[in-house]
C-alpha cells in the first residue's frame, strides 16, 4: 500500500512534531533560569515572612519567601556576586551573602532587648520564589517568651519604591502580622 503525496506529507508532519514535542524538555534551560536570564518584571514587589517562637530552643524561626530575581539583583548590588541562585552555577558562599544581607534588612528586638544571635540554616527554590531560614536565639537575652518584639524589615526596600514586606508572628498561641513599606519598615506588636 502506497501513501499519495499529501498522506506522506502529513506522516512526516506528524512525526517531526512528535520529535520536536518529546525531545524540546531534553534541550530546554530550566524555567527558574530563564524567567531571569530575561527579567521580566512582575508588577508585585512583595515578601512574606514568618517569624515563629520556639519554646523549647528558646529562639525565632525565620521563614522569608522572596522572589529570586529580585534576591539576585539585590545580592549583585550589595555583594558585586552575580550569585546563580538555585542553578548549577550557584555561588560557593550564597548562604553567607544571605545570611549578611538579612542581618542587615531585618532587626529584631524581644522585650527592648537586640537579638543577634543568627544562625542561617539554609534556603530552598519554589518555582521563581526561594524560601530562606534563619534560626534567631533569646537564650542569652531573655529567660522566657518574649512579651513584646520590634520588628524591622526593609527587605529589597532599596530595589523598590513600592515594596511590601508582609510579617506574620507567633509566640505560643498568640499571632500577629504587619504589613511593613518604605514609608513604615518597623513595627512593635505586643503578645
Amino acid at each position: 500500500m502506497r501513501c499519495s503525496p499529501t498522506c506522506t506529507s502529513l506522516i512526516l508532519t506528524v512525526c517531526c512534531f512528535a520529535i520536536q514535542l518529546f525531545t524540546a524538555p531534553l534541550f530546554a534551560i530550566p524555567r527558574f533560569a530563564t524567567h531571569r536570564q530575561q527579567h521580566k518584571a512582575h508588577p508585585l514587589h512583595a515578601s512574606v515572612t514568618s517569624l515563629d517562637y520556639n519554646v523549647s530552643t528558646k529562639s525565632f524561626e525565620l521563614a522569608c519567601k522572596i522572589f529570586a530575581d529580585d534576591l539576585e539583583t539585590v545580592l549583585k548590588q550589595s555583594s558585586g556576586t552575580q550569585t546563580m541562585l538555585g542553578s548549577a552555577k550557584e555561588v560557593k558562599n550564597i548562604n553567607e551573602l544571605l545570611e549578611q544581607y538579612f542581618r542587615k534588612n531585618i532587626i529584631l528586638r524581644a522585650d527592648g532587648k537586640p537579638l543577634v544571635t543568627w544562625k542561617f540554616v539554609g534556603k530552598e527554590m519554589e518555582g521563581e520564589a526561594v524560601w530562606c531560614y534563619i534560626e534567631i536565639s533569646t537564650a542569652n537575652v531573655l529567660g522566657n517568651a518574649p512579651k513584646q518584639l520590634q520588628i524591622q524589615n526593609s527587605v529589597l526596600m532599596e530595589l523598590y519604591e513600592d515594596q511590601t514586606n508582609l510579617v506574620n508572628m507567633q509566640i505560643g498561641s498568640v499571632r500577629r502580622s504587619t504589613l511593613l513599606r518604605k514609608s513604615k519598615q518597623q513595627d512593635n506588636l505586643e503578645f
